[in-house]
């Protein structure tokens, strides 16, 4: 109100001094007029603050550029886009194309014949039940043993020189049927052979089930089929060929025992037969029971005879002849006594050996050579049953999958080729391109 009612006054000088000392003062954000003091003391602290803190403040655009992140992520030159095509088309484009031709139109069809089988223990047993469950348990343990032989041996050199024998395999795969790509080269040697063999069959064996799988491929489905039967032929006679071996094996080590069982016996019985000649009797266990008796009988007989001595000469002189005719009986027993006594023994009469140590090496003799007769009748009875189990296959290949003509071809798998190499090599020109855009982001 006071500015304006001033306006109606005349403009004296000294008014107009008084508006321009106020037009020159500093105002408030709204428009209001600060008064001196005020405007002085803010001019203080600002001009104190200003040194103090001379940075400026920074502006909007500042503070959102100092807030981006300090590291880039590699970013494709939008001036160069060609590039990426033409390794897009090198990379990817390409290869794909080269498959879908490849596949679609050149690659020879691949014929599949399987077959299925397991190696399994024969039915003969022992006659023993214990025996027979060890043995059963050994053969067991034996024909999973042939499984995994079996599947091995498919893919060994050994198996493809018996099929080039058998079907001549080189003519199979070197076949102008087969496109120039999957055949065998021609002339190829032994090793190529064979990991070119490696590449078209596929064996395989489940623990659980006692089963093996073999795979085999061709150009022809008849020469998938005659290789597949071939090949199984061939794994059975390897089979009882490593039977065979074993009981032929068995059959030789059972021969050896018997050979050194008959010698010990023979030794056995010559011993025996030289310590009776030296004792000249028979069997000198039951010489000397015999003697031992004919002892005892004896001097039962003197003691009996000096008994009667004894009460002839109680009532009767010394020369009544009953009593010389007991002398005499009891002479002639002694006699006899001695001479048997004497009579016993290896070395001429009147030398006496003993005859505990006589018995003693004898019945040593005897042991020895019923030992020898019962281990020769056991290592017979061996040879025998080897002998008998080498007519009869134990071990055997049991095919429950023959391999059959195959009516379609299963490889190649065409579809799944070709977006198998193009999933790849996309995969390849992604990254390569990621890296590539690294490292220009980097240098620059």
């Amino acid at each position: 109100m006071e500015d304006i009612v001033r306006q109606d006054e005349p403009r004296t000088p000294a008014r107009r001094a008084s508006e321009e000392s106020r037009k020159s003062r500093p105002r408030a954000e709204d428009g209001t007029i600060v008064p001196l003091g005020v405007s002085r003391l803010t001019a203080l602290v600002g001009q104190e603050t200003a040194e103090r803190d001379p940075a400026p403040i920074p502006a909007g655009d500042e503070i959102a550029e100092s807030a981006k992140p300090a590291v880039r992520l590699p970013q494709i030159a939008r001036g160069q886009p060609w590039a990426v095509w033409i390794s897009f088309a090198l990379c990817v484009a390409l290869p794909t194309l080269v498959a879908i031709i490849y596949y679609g139109l050149i690659a020879s069809n691949q014929y599949v014949s399987e077959f299925r089988f397991t190696v399994r223990a024969g039915d003969a047993r022992p006659p023993d039940p214990a025996f027979a469950s060890a043995v059963k348990g050994g053969a067991d343990v034996r024909a999973m043993l042939d499984n995994f032989i079996v599947v091995d041996y498919v893919r060994s050199r050994q198996a493809v020189d018996a099929l080039e024998r058998d079907v001549g395999l080189r003519r199979v795969y070197t076949s102008s049927q087969a496109d120039a790509w999957a055949r065998l080269e021609k002339g190829a040697s032994a090793e190529r052979l064979v990991k070119y063999w490696d590449s078209m069959v596929e064996s395989s064996f489940d623990t659980l089930s006692g089963i093996a799988a073999v795979r085999v491929r061709a150009f022809t489905a008849e020469d998938s089929l005659a290789v597949a039967t071939q090949l199984m032929k061939n794994s059975e006679a390897l089979v009882n060929e490593m039977n065979a071996r074993a009981r032929r094996d068995a059959v030789r080590f059972a021969e050896e025992d018997l050979k050194r069982a008959e010698e010990r016996m023979r030794e056995a019985r010559r011993a025996v037969r030289e310590f009776r000649s030296t004792m000249r009797s028979p069997d000198p266990s039951q010489e000397a029971t015999a003697t031992f008796t004919l002892v005892s009988k004896m001097r039962e007989e003197i003691y009996r005879l000096n008994a009667e001595l004894g009460r002839a000469l109680s009532s009767m002189s010394a020369n009544a002849p009953t009593v010389l005719v007991l002398r005499e009986k009891i002479k002639a027993t002694e006699d006899q006594l001695k001479n048997v006594e004497g009579r016993f023994g290896s070395e001429p009469a009147g030398v006496r050996e003993v005859l505990p140590t006589q018995l003693a090496q004898y019945e040593e003799l005897e042991i020895d050579r019923m030992f020898a007769e019962k281990l020769y009748a056991s290592v017979l009875t061996t040879l025998e049953s080897a002998r008998s189990s080498a007519n009869m296959q134990h071990t055997y290949v049991a095919s429950f999958v023959e391999p059959a003509r195959a009516q379609i071809a299963l490889y190649p798998q065409r579809t799944l080729s070709v977006l198998v190499v193009l999933i790849v090599s996309g995969m390849i020109w992604c990254g390569g391109l990621l890296i590539v855009f690294a490292i220009k982001d980097h240098i620059g």
